[in-house]
């Protein structure tokens, strides 16, 4: 009965979980002029963290983190490999992969593995909710398409094989070179205060750059 009882614990759990990750992507965009002052974008390695410099040195510093996301190389596409997100800013972090990248294109994770509220992002891009966001269609004899035989659709929307087909174009970067000076403004800064003062509990610029990607990984994991 215990055994029993964990078991349905733990589904409930995980369900729960899920309906939360799916929840958080699943929101009308913040717009840029609704970002604080104090968000920088970090672009470090794989992994893209938009960050709120105000928590930075809080002891809440998990609180700063309002999404991130990894992406790896699929032929010559960019695909993504891991998101989460805070309420509203599911779409932002995923048009700034798109400018990061650009004039290359972003595609859903090729394994399949996207969540519905991933989905519903992309789904948005792909109706023109963004103006700075072109959606091209994968054709059926281009090595990057793929259907439902090689895929589990199991459980998918019905346009969910036609938005992961899909390849998304930032027309330009704007948004994310302003996040980016931010950010690199914010680090000179710091590092300049670490090699003026005294304080030894001050850091470095490169361990705030790493203070914060190690942030993006572990609130990825907290999602998930």
């Amino acid at each position: 009965m215990y055994i029993q009882l964990n078991l349905i614990f733990n589904k409930m759990k995980k369900l729960i979980k899920q309906l939360l990750r799916e929840n958080l992507l699943d929101e009308a965009k913040i717009s840029y002029d609704e970002i604080p002052k104090t968000v920088i974008l970090l672009n470090h390695g794989n992994r893209l963290t938009l960050y709120d410099t105000y928590f930075i040195d809080r002891e809440e510093k998990l609180n700063g983190v309002l999404g991130t996301m990894t992406t790896y190389k699929e032929n010559e596409l960019i695909a993504v490999e891991t998101v989460a997100a805070e309420k509203g800013y599911g779409p932002v972090i995923y048009e700034l992969a798109m400018e990061m990248i650009t004039p290359k294109a972003l595609v859903s994770d090729r394994d399949g593995d996207t969540r519905e509220g991933a989905t519903k992002i992309l789904r948005g891009f792909k109706g023109n909710m963004n103006p700075n966001i072109t959606a091209i269609p994968i054709k059926q004899n281009d090595i990057n398409y793929n259907d439902c035989s090689e895929i589990d659709c199991n459980g998918k929307e019905p346009d969910f094989i036609e938005i992961y087909n899909t390849k998304f174009i930032a027309k330009n970067n704007t948004n994310y070179n302003i996040l980016i000076k931010k950010g690199e403004e914010f680090f000179t800064k710091k590092n300049r205060e670490y090699l003026t003062s005294d304080d030894d509990n001050l850091l470095s610029n490169k361990e705030y750059i790493k203070l914060i990607y190690d942030l993006g990984r572990e609130y990825f994991k907290r999602k998930y």
